[in-house]
């Protein structure tokens, strides 16, 4: 009887500890606001992050003698182009969003 007793209360105390996590994730999902305002900020930093990793890989292109690297780093600059095109949607939809939570949209 010990050994099953012994059983329950572990997985008893499991399923408290997972009763409780949930508990937590739940309120901190319930409690957190969608705060977007500084979306814009965040979105143009990694706009400069990434022109910055840019020129610095077409600096090393340059220098680059391996044709399978220079290769890769053309690729990846590829991709970085790429991704400027979605940030720079992006950082035009939160700036919209943001006109229109804050009123200054113009009412067609």
């Amino acid at each position: 009887m010990s050994v099953s007793n012994n059983i329950f209360s572990l997985t008893h105390n499991k399923i408290e500890k997972v009763i409780k996590y949930l508990q937590r994730g739940y309120e901190f999902m319930k409690n957190k606001k969608d705060d977007r305002s500084d979306n814009v900020d965040k979105i143009q930093n990694n706009i400069n992050n990434t022109i910055q990793n840019i020129e610095k890989s077409n600096a090393a292109i340059d220098k680059e003698e391996n044709k399978e690297v220079k290769k890769a780093l053309e690729d990846k600059n590829d991709r970085r182009l790429d991704a400027l095109d979605g940030m720079r949607k992006e950082i035009k939809d939160e700036a919209i969003y943001n006109d229109v939570i804050s009123g200054k949209q113009k009412k067609s």
